[in-house]
């Protein structure tokens, strides 16, 4: 256990300078001969007002980690979606 803050950041750097220093590869990734199976479309563009409302109205979890409650996204979605 690290309790004080010194050991906890000297366990970070060490954590940091054995996951980032590593030695090159010695071989490439060729993948000239890779076939792609599917190539998935994206829609890039703006997201719509229906598109909030639909997916805010699908929501039925609890708040996630930002607390955020279902009811008050509903109740808002015309002020997110503006």
């Amino acid at each position: 256990m690290l309790f004080t803050e010194g050991k906890q950041k000297a366990r970070l750097i060490e954590h940091f300078q054995e996951v980032l220093n590593q030695t090159e590869p010695t071989t490439e990734l060729d993948l000239s001969n890779y076939i792609l199976r599917e190539q998935l479309e994206i829609n890039m563009t703006n997201i719509t007002y229906a598109e909030i409302t639909r997916a805010i109205n699908s929501l039925t979890k609890a708040p996630g980690t930002d607390e955020i409650s279902i009811e008050l996204l509903k109740h808002g979605k015309h002020v997110i979606s503006s």
